[in-house]
């Protein structure tokens, strides 16, 4: 695949050795191996050389029919791609994993999310047709009202048209939040195992903040809603931080907002 997209001199193996003047007593002291990805030519595994102490002798990679390397070989990070070579999800070995949700015709990321799978996730502001990852948001268009709390647009979630995310992982525990308009109609939040847990948060002039815990053992969310006006609907494990990025198609950045502490900041 590499050599058919000429990526050429993309780096597969590299070995450091130490050796005398002369050649002699020669030691290998660590390597890097790059695995690729098999249908786009980025990395997909990143593996280190973990040895107790030098070796006198290495063998470098091979294929004989498959892909053979040295055992001492660990994994130190993996790598995950959208079908347009965005970079979704990426992790340290023993680390968090940190996944993104892009957006503007997949040209622009919009949320970024700290200790989450790329399953784990979803995020829209209603600025674009995209769905950021959740599996259904009926007529995004046709549905949108002028005004946001924090980008132009909001969504009008009428009665039937339900947004939901299905294939969660069961064993983490999510947060569905989002703003509404006051005054609007009532929304419902529940999962596959029942209803939400809701709790209410700050006020930013007609708009209310609103926290949504599902219960254990979710792997499926439904957002129902009476004519409810709503913006920056996020999805996110209880213990991750998703930040979020909000960006006009002409302009560029709008505003931005972290869970941690949920203050917005708008750009001009």
């Amino acid at each position: 695949l590499l050599q058919n997209r000429n990526v050429i001199g993309a780096e597969i193996e590299m070995v450091q050795r130490r050796q005398h003047a002369d050649g002699s007593n020669k030691k290998y002291i660590g390597g890097m191996l790059t695995v690729y990805d098999l249908v786009l030519p980025y990395p997909k595994e990143v593996y280190h050389l973990q040895i107790a102490s030098p070796l006198t002798s290495f063998n470098m990679s091979t294929t004989n029919g498959s892909f053979i390397y040295n055992a001492d070989y660990k994994l130190l990070g993996a790598f995950k791609y959208d079908a347009y070579a965005n970079l979704v999800q990426q992790m340290k070995t023993l680390d968090l994993s940190t996944a993104y949700v892009w957006d503007h015709k997949n040209t622009l990321p919009t949320a970024e999310v700290i200790n989450a799978e790329l399953e784990s996730i979803a995020f829209s502001s209603f600025e674009t047709d995209g769905t950021g990852r959740w599996t259904s948001i009926p007529n995004i268009i046709t549905n949108r009202i002028v005004g946001g709390v924090t980008g132009k647009y909001s969504y009008n979630l009428l009665a039937g048209n339900n947004i939901t995310k299905t294939g969660l992982l069961s064993t983490r525990r999510y947060l569905v939040t989002y703003w509404r308009k006051n005054g609007s109609g009532g929304i419902t939040v529940s999962s596959n195992t029942g209803p939400s847990v809701v709790t209410t948060g700050q006020v930013r002039g007609s708009w209310t903040y609103y926290e949504n815990l599902l219960p254990l053992n979710s792997n499926s969310v439904t957002i129902s809603g009476t004519g409810s006006n709503i913006d920056e609907l996020r999805l996110y494990p209880q213990d991750a931080r998703m930040s979020t990025t909000i960006f006009d198609n002409y302009s560029g950045l709008i505003s931005s907002r972290d869970s941690s502490d949920n203050k917005i900041t708008y750009y001009e």
